[in-house]
């Protein structure tokens, strides 16, 4: 409050006072252009930077705000340089319909809760990326309308060898169960320890099944 009405005249703060509040400036000085986030040193990033310095200029009052910059040997020009040529942070609304937000909106006769939604930072986000989704819903109804023939064939393709495969397991099956194969029967001794397991596939064969294991007797 005093801020506000003029009675400070000089105020050291940390980034929390210009990125939560609106307290406009004419004069915003950087006595340092890195901070600890908790890890480590860093440099400022753009975002943070520009939403600071933007504090500089009060409407009305100043025809153009004033940023000083204190620099000395020890500051990395080059990154110092990417930090005032970088970009803001995207914003991105949190906005949420709660069931509390309704009670409380119910609950106040004059709120209304379309001309609410109307006038979010939310639905002019989604209004500003329309034209973006339209064009992308356009090009992957392209795409389903005429197919790649290419991928078709090897789909084709990979369906023959599955088949194939379904088949030969057909009739491997019939040769490793029976009795009066030699080979078999020399693997199916007492005492061994065989898992039962089938596995998946379709048609005749079937979802993968397993048992566990067992010892013969």
């Amino acid at each position: 409050i005093l801020f506000q009405e003029g009675l400070v005249k000089l105020l050291f703060a940390t980034e929390t006072f210009a990125m939560g509040l609106n307290m406009p400036a004419k004069t915003v000085i950087f006595a340092e252009l890195s901070k600890f986030d908790g890890a480590a040193f860093r440099y400022l990033s753009s975002g943070e930077y520009i939403q600071m310095s933007g504090r500089a200029g009060r409407r009305g009052l100043d025809a153009r705000g004033t940023v000083v910059t204190m620099v000395d040997g020890s500051t990395d020009l080059a990154k110092v340089r990417e930090m005032l040529r970088g970009e803001a942070d995207s914003l991105s609304s949190r906005f949420h319909l709660s069931y509390n937000m309704l009670l409380n909106c119910v609950r106040t006769e004059t709120a209304n809760i379309e001309n609410l939604i109307a006038k979010s930072f939310y639905t002019f986000q989604l209004q500003q990326a329309k034209p973006d989704l339209e064009r992308r819903q356009r090009e992957l109804s392209a795409q389903l309308a005429s197919p790649d023939l290419a991928v078709d064939a090897r789909l084709l393709e990979v369906h023959a060898l599955r088949a194939q495969e379904r088949s030969l397991r057909k009739q491997l099956r019939p040769l490793l169960t029976d009795p009066k194969d030699t080979k078999a029967v020399h693997f199916l001794q007492p005492g061994r320890l065989v898992r039962f397991a089938r596995e998946g596939g379709a048609g005749e064969e079937g979802e993968a099944r397993e048992w566990g294991w067992g010892a013969i007797v």
